[in-house]
């Protein structure tokens, strides 16, 4: 029996072609509509890098110290503590907790320990007179404290909005990396289902089917112009999926650049203030 072969060595390069070309076209519209929302992802990050800075630098204008400092020196029920002997015998940390459990509103600053034993200097069971507040004090230590409490609530829901970030920066690379193996895929599929098919064409119609052997004698000269042609079609094919190797080796390198930016001490929010965690 024999039969020809060109129709079969050509359909089967048409099939190859047709599907690496569907293929080929919704993985390249997904890169690039990825390529667009990394754009946007990269611009999203470098806004909230700027709100992070600005919320940092109001909360270090905030009077963290001030505030603890007030409470201590006027509240009523400390000095009631006090004057009854309840800071007596107690060690450093014991002060402290118990200071805490009588003014839960303090932030617990770094000096707390040396403006309560100040206070307990200052009130003895001796002395009777009594230190009237400031007028209008505890109006702005209420004030104060509500300025305080907003910008941690801004400082949560910032982190809420870059871990989500951060996600998406992971999830896009790994996007990428998955379109970058389709696309070496398709490459190697370029050379085998449609380049090499086409090597066999035209060939001879009486050539038995039970013995047929791939002629391989275009081997013998590269200036063949069918070889030629083959040769521009691989190459052609090579050098249009390696425009978008390296258009994803970029963007890999533009998710890198936004890593800094979501760097794990803005996911903390005691790396906003030490005193936000005291405050919960």
């Amino acid at each position: 029996m024999t039969v020809d072969w060109n129709w079969f060595f050509s359909a089967y390069a048409q099939c190859g072609a047709a599907l690496i070309g569907i293929v080929g076209a919704f993985v390249i519209s997904r890169l690039i509509g990825e390529t667009e929302r990394i754009d946007i992802l990269r611009i999203d990050v470098m806004m909230l890098n700027a709100i992070k800075n600005d919320i940092r630098r109001r909360i270090q204008a905030r009077r963290f110290d001030w505030h603890d400092r007030m409470i201590i020196n006027y509240s009523y029920d400390l000095k009631t503590s006090i004057r009854d002997h309840e800071f007596n015998d107690l060690n450093d940390d014991e002060k402290l907790g118990k200071l805490f459990s009588i003014e839960p509103l303090l932030f617990g600053v770094d000096k707390c320990l040396e403006y309560l034993n100040v206070r307990i200097k200052s009130i003895t069971p001796h002395i009777i007179g009594t230190v009237f507040p400031p007028e209008g004090i505890w109006k702005e230590l209420e004030e104060e404290r509500e300025n305080i409490c907003l910008l941690e609530l801004e400082a949560k829901h910032l982190i809420d909005k870059l871990k989500i970030k951060s996600v998406e920066v992971k999830a896009k690379s790994g996007a990428l990396k998955s379109i970058r193996f389709i696309i070496i895929s398709l490459m190697l599929m370029t050379l085998g289902l449609v380049v090499y098919p086409l090597c066999y064409v035209p060939t001879s119609q009486s050539i038995e089917v039970a013995t047929h052997e791939p002629d391989l004698s275009y081997y013998e000269d590269l200036h063949n112009r069918k070889e030629q042609l083959l040769w521009y079609l691989g190459i052609s094919m090579m050098l249009f999926f390696g425009i978008f190797l390296v258009l994803i080796s970029i963007r890999l390198k533009s998710l890198k650049t936004i890593e800094p930016f979501i760097e794990p001490s803005s996911l903390d929010i005691q790396n906003y203030s030490k005193y936000f965690l005291h405050s919960n």
